[in-house]
């Protein structure tokens, strides 16, 4: 009585398989260690498709830090920073302290002035027509 069945129960065996399933389709190969170099291939293609479909032809990527804050907290940090250093000078805690709000102080400072560099680029590679409408908008807003 098994015999009429074996056929059929060996050919569910070999289709839940995961050497049946096709490749894209197998979430375990898919992220097996030997296809990280296709899953980053495809991490590129995603977004550039995306942009071809939508006309992009150039971004710019801006790279960042959440280290780094807003100049009137990174004042505040260093003036506590100062303020615990002056109530305990030898306290070394307090002076690594100090030592980190200035250099966040400094990277601050350097990211703004990135920015404002790119922000110049970016404004000089804008045609005649694109600084048109970028001077629309602003006074739209009201700058």
């Amino acid at each position: 009585m098994t015999q009429p069945n074996e056929p059929k129960d060996s050919l569910n065996r070999i289709t839940r398989s995961p050497s049946y399933r096709l490749a894209y389709e197998d979430v375990d190969f898919m992220n097996s260690p030997r296809l990280r170099a296709a899953r980053m291939e495809l991490e590129f293609l995603k977004p550039e498709f995306a942009f071809e479909d939508h006309g992009i032809e150039n971004t710019i990527v801006v790279f960042g830090s959440t280290r780094i804050v807003e100049s009137a907290v990174a004042r505040h940090r260093l003036e506590d920073a100062r303020q615990r250093l002056a109530q305990q000078p030898g306290n070394a805690a307090c002076q690594r302290a100090v030592a980190q709000a200035e250099r966040l102080m400094t990277l601050e400072r350097d990211v703004k002035k990135a920015q404002l560099a790119l922000l110049i680029r970016i404004k000089n590679l804008l045609t005649s027509a694109q600084q048109a409408k970028l001077s629309e908008l602003q006074k739209a807003e009201g700058k």
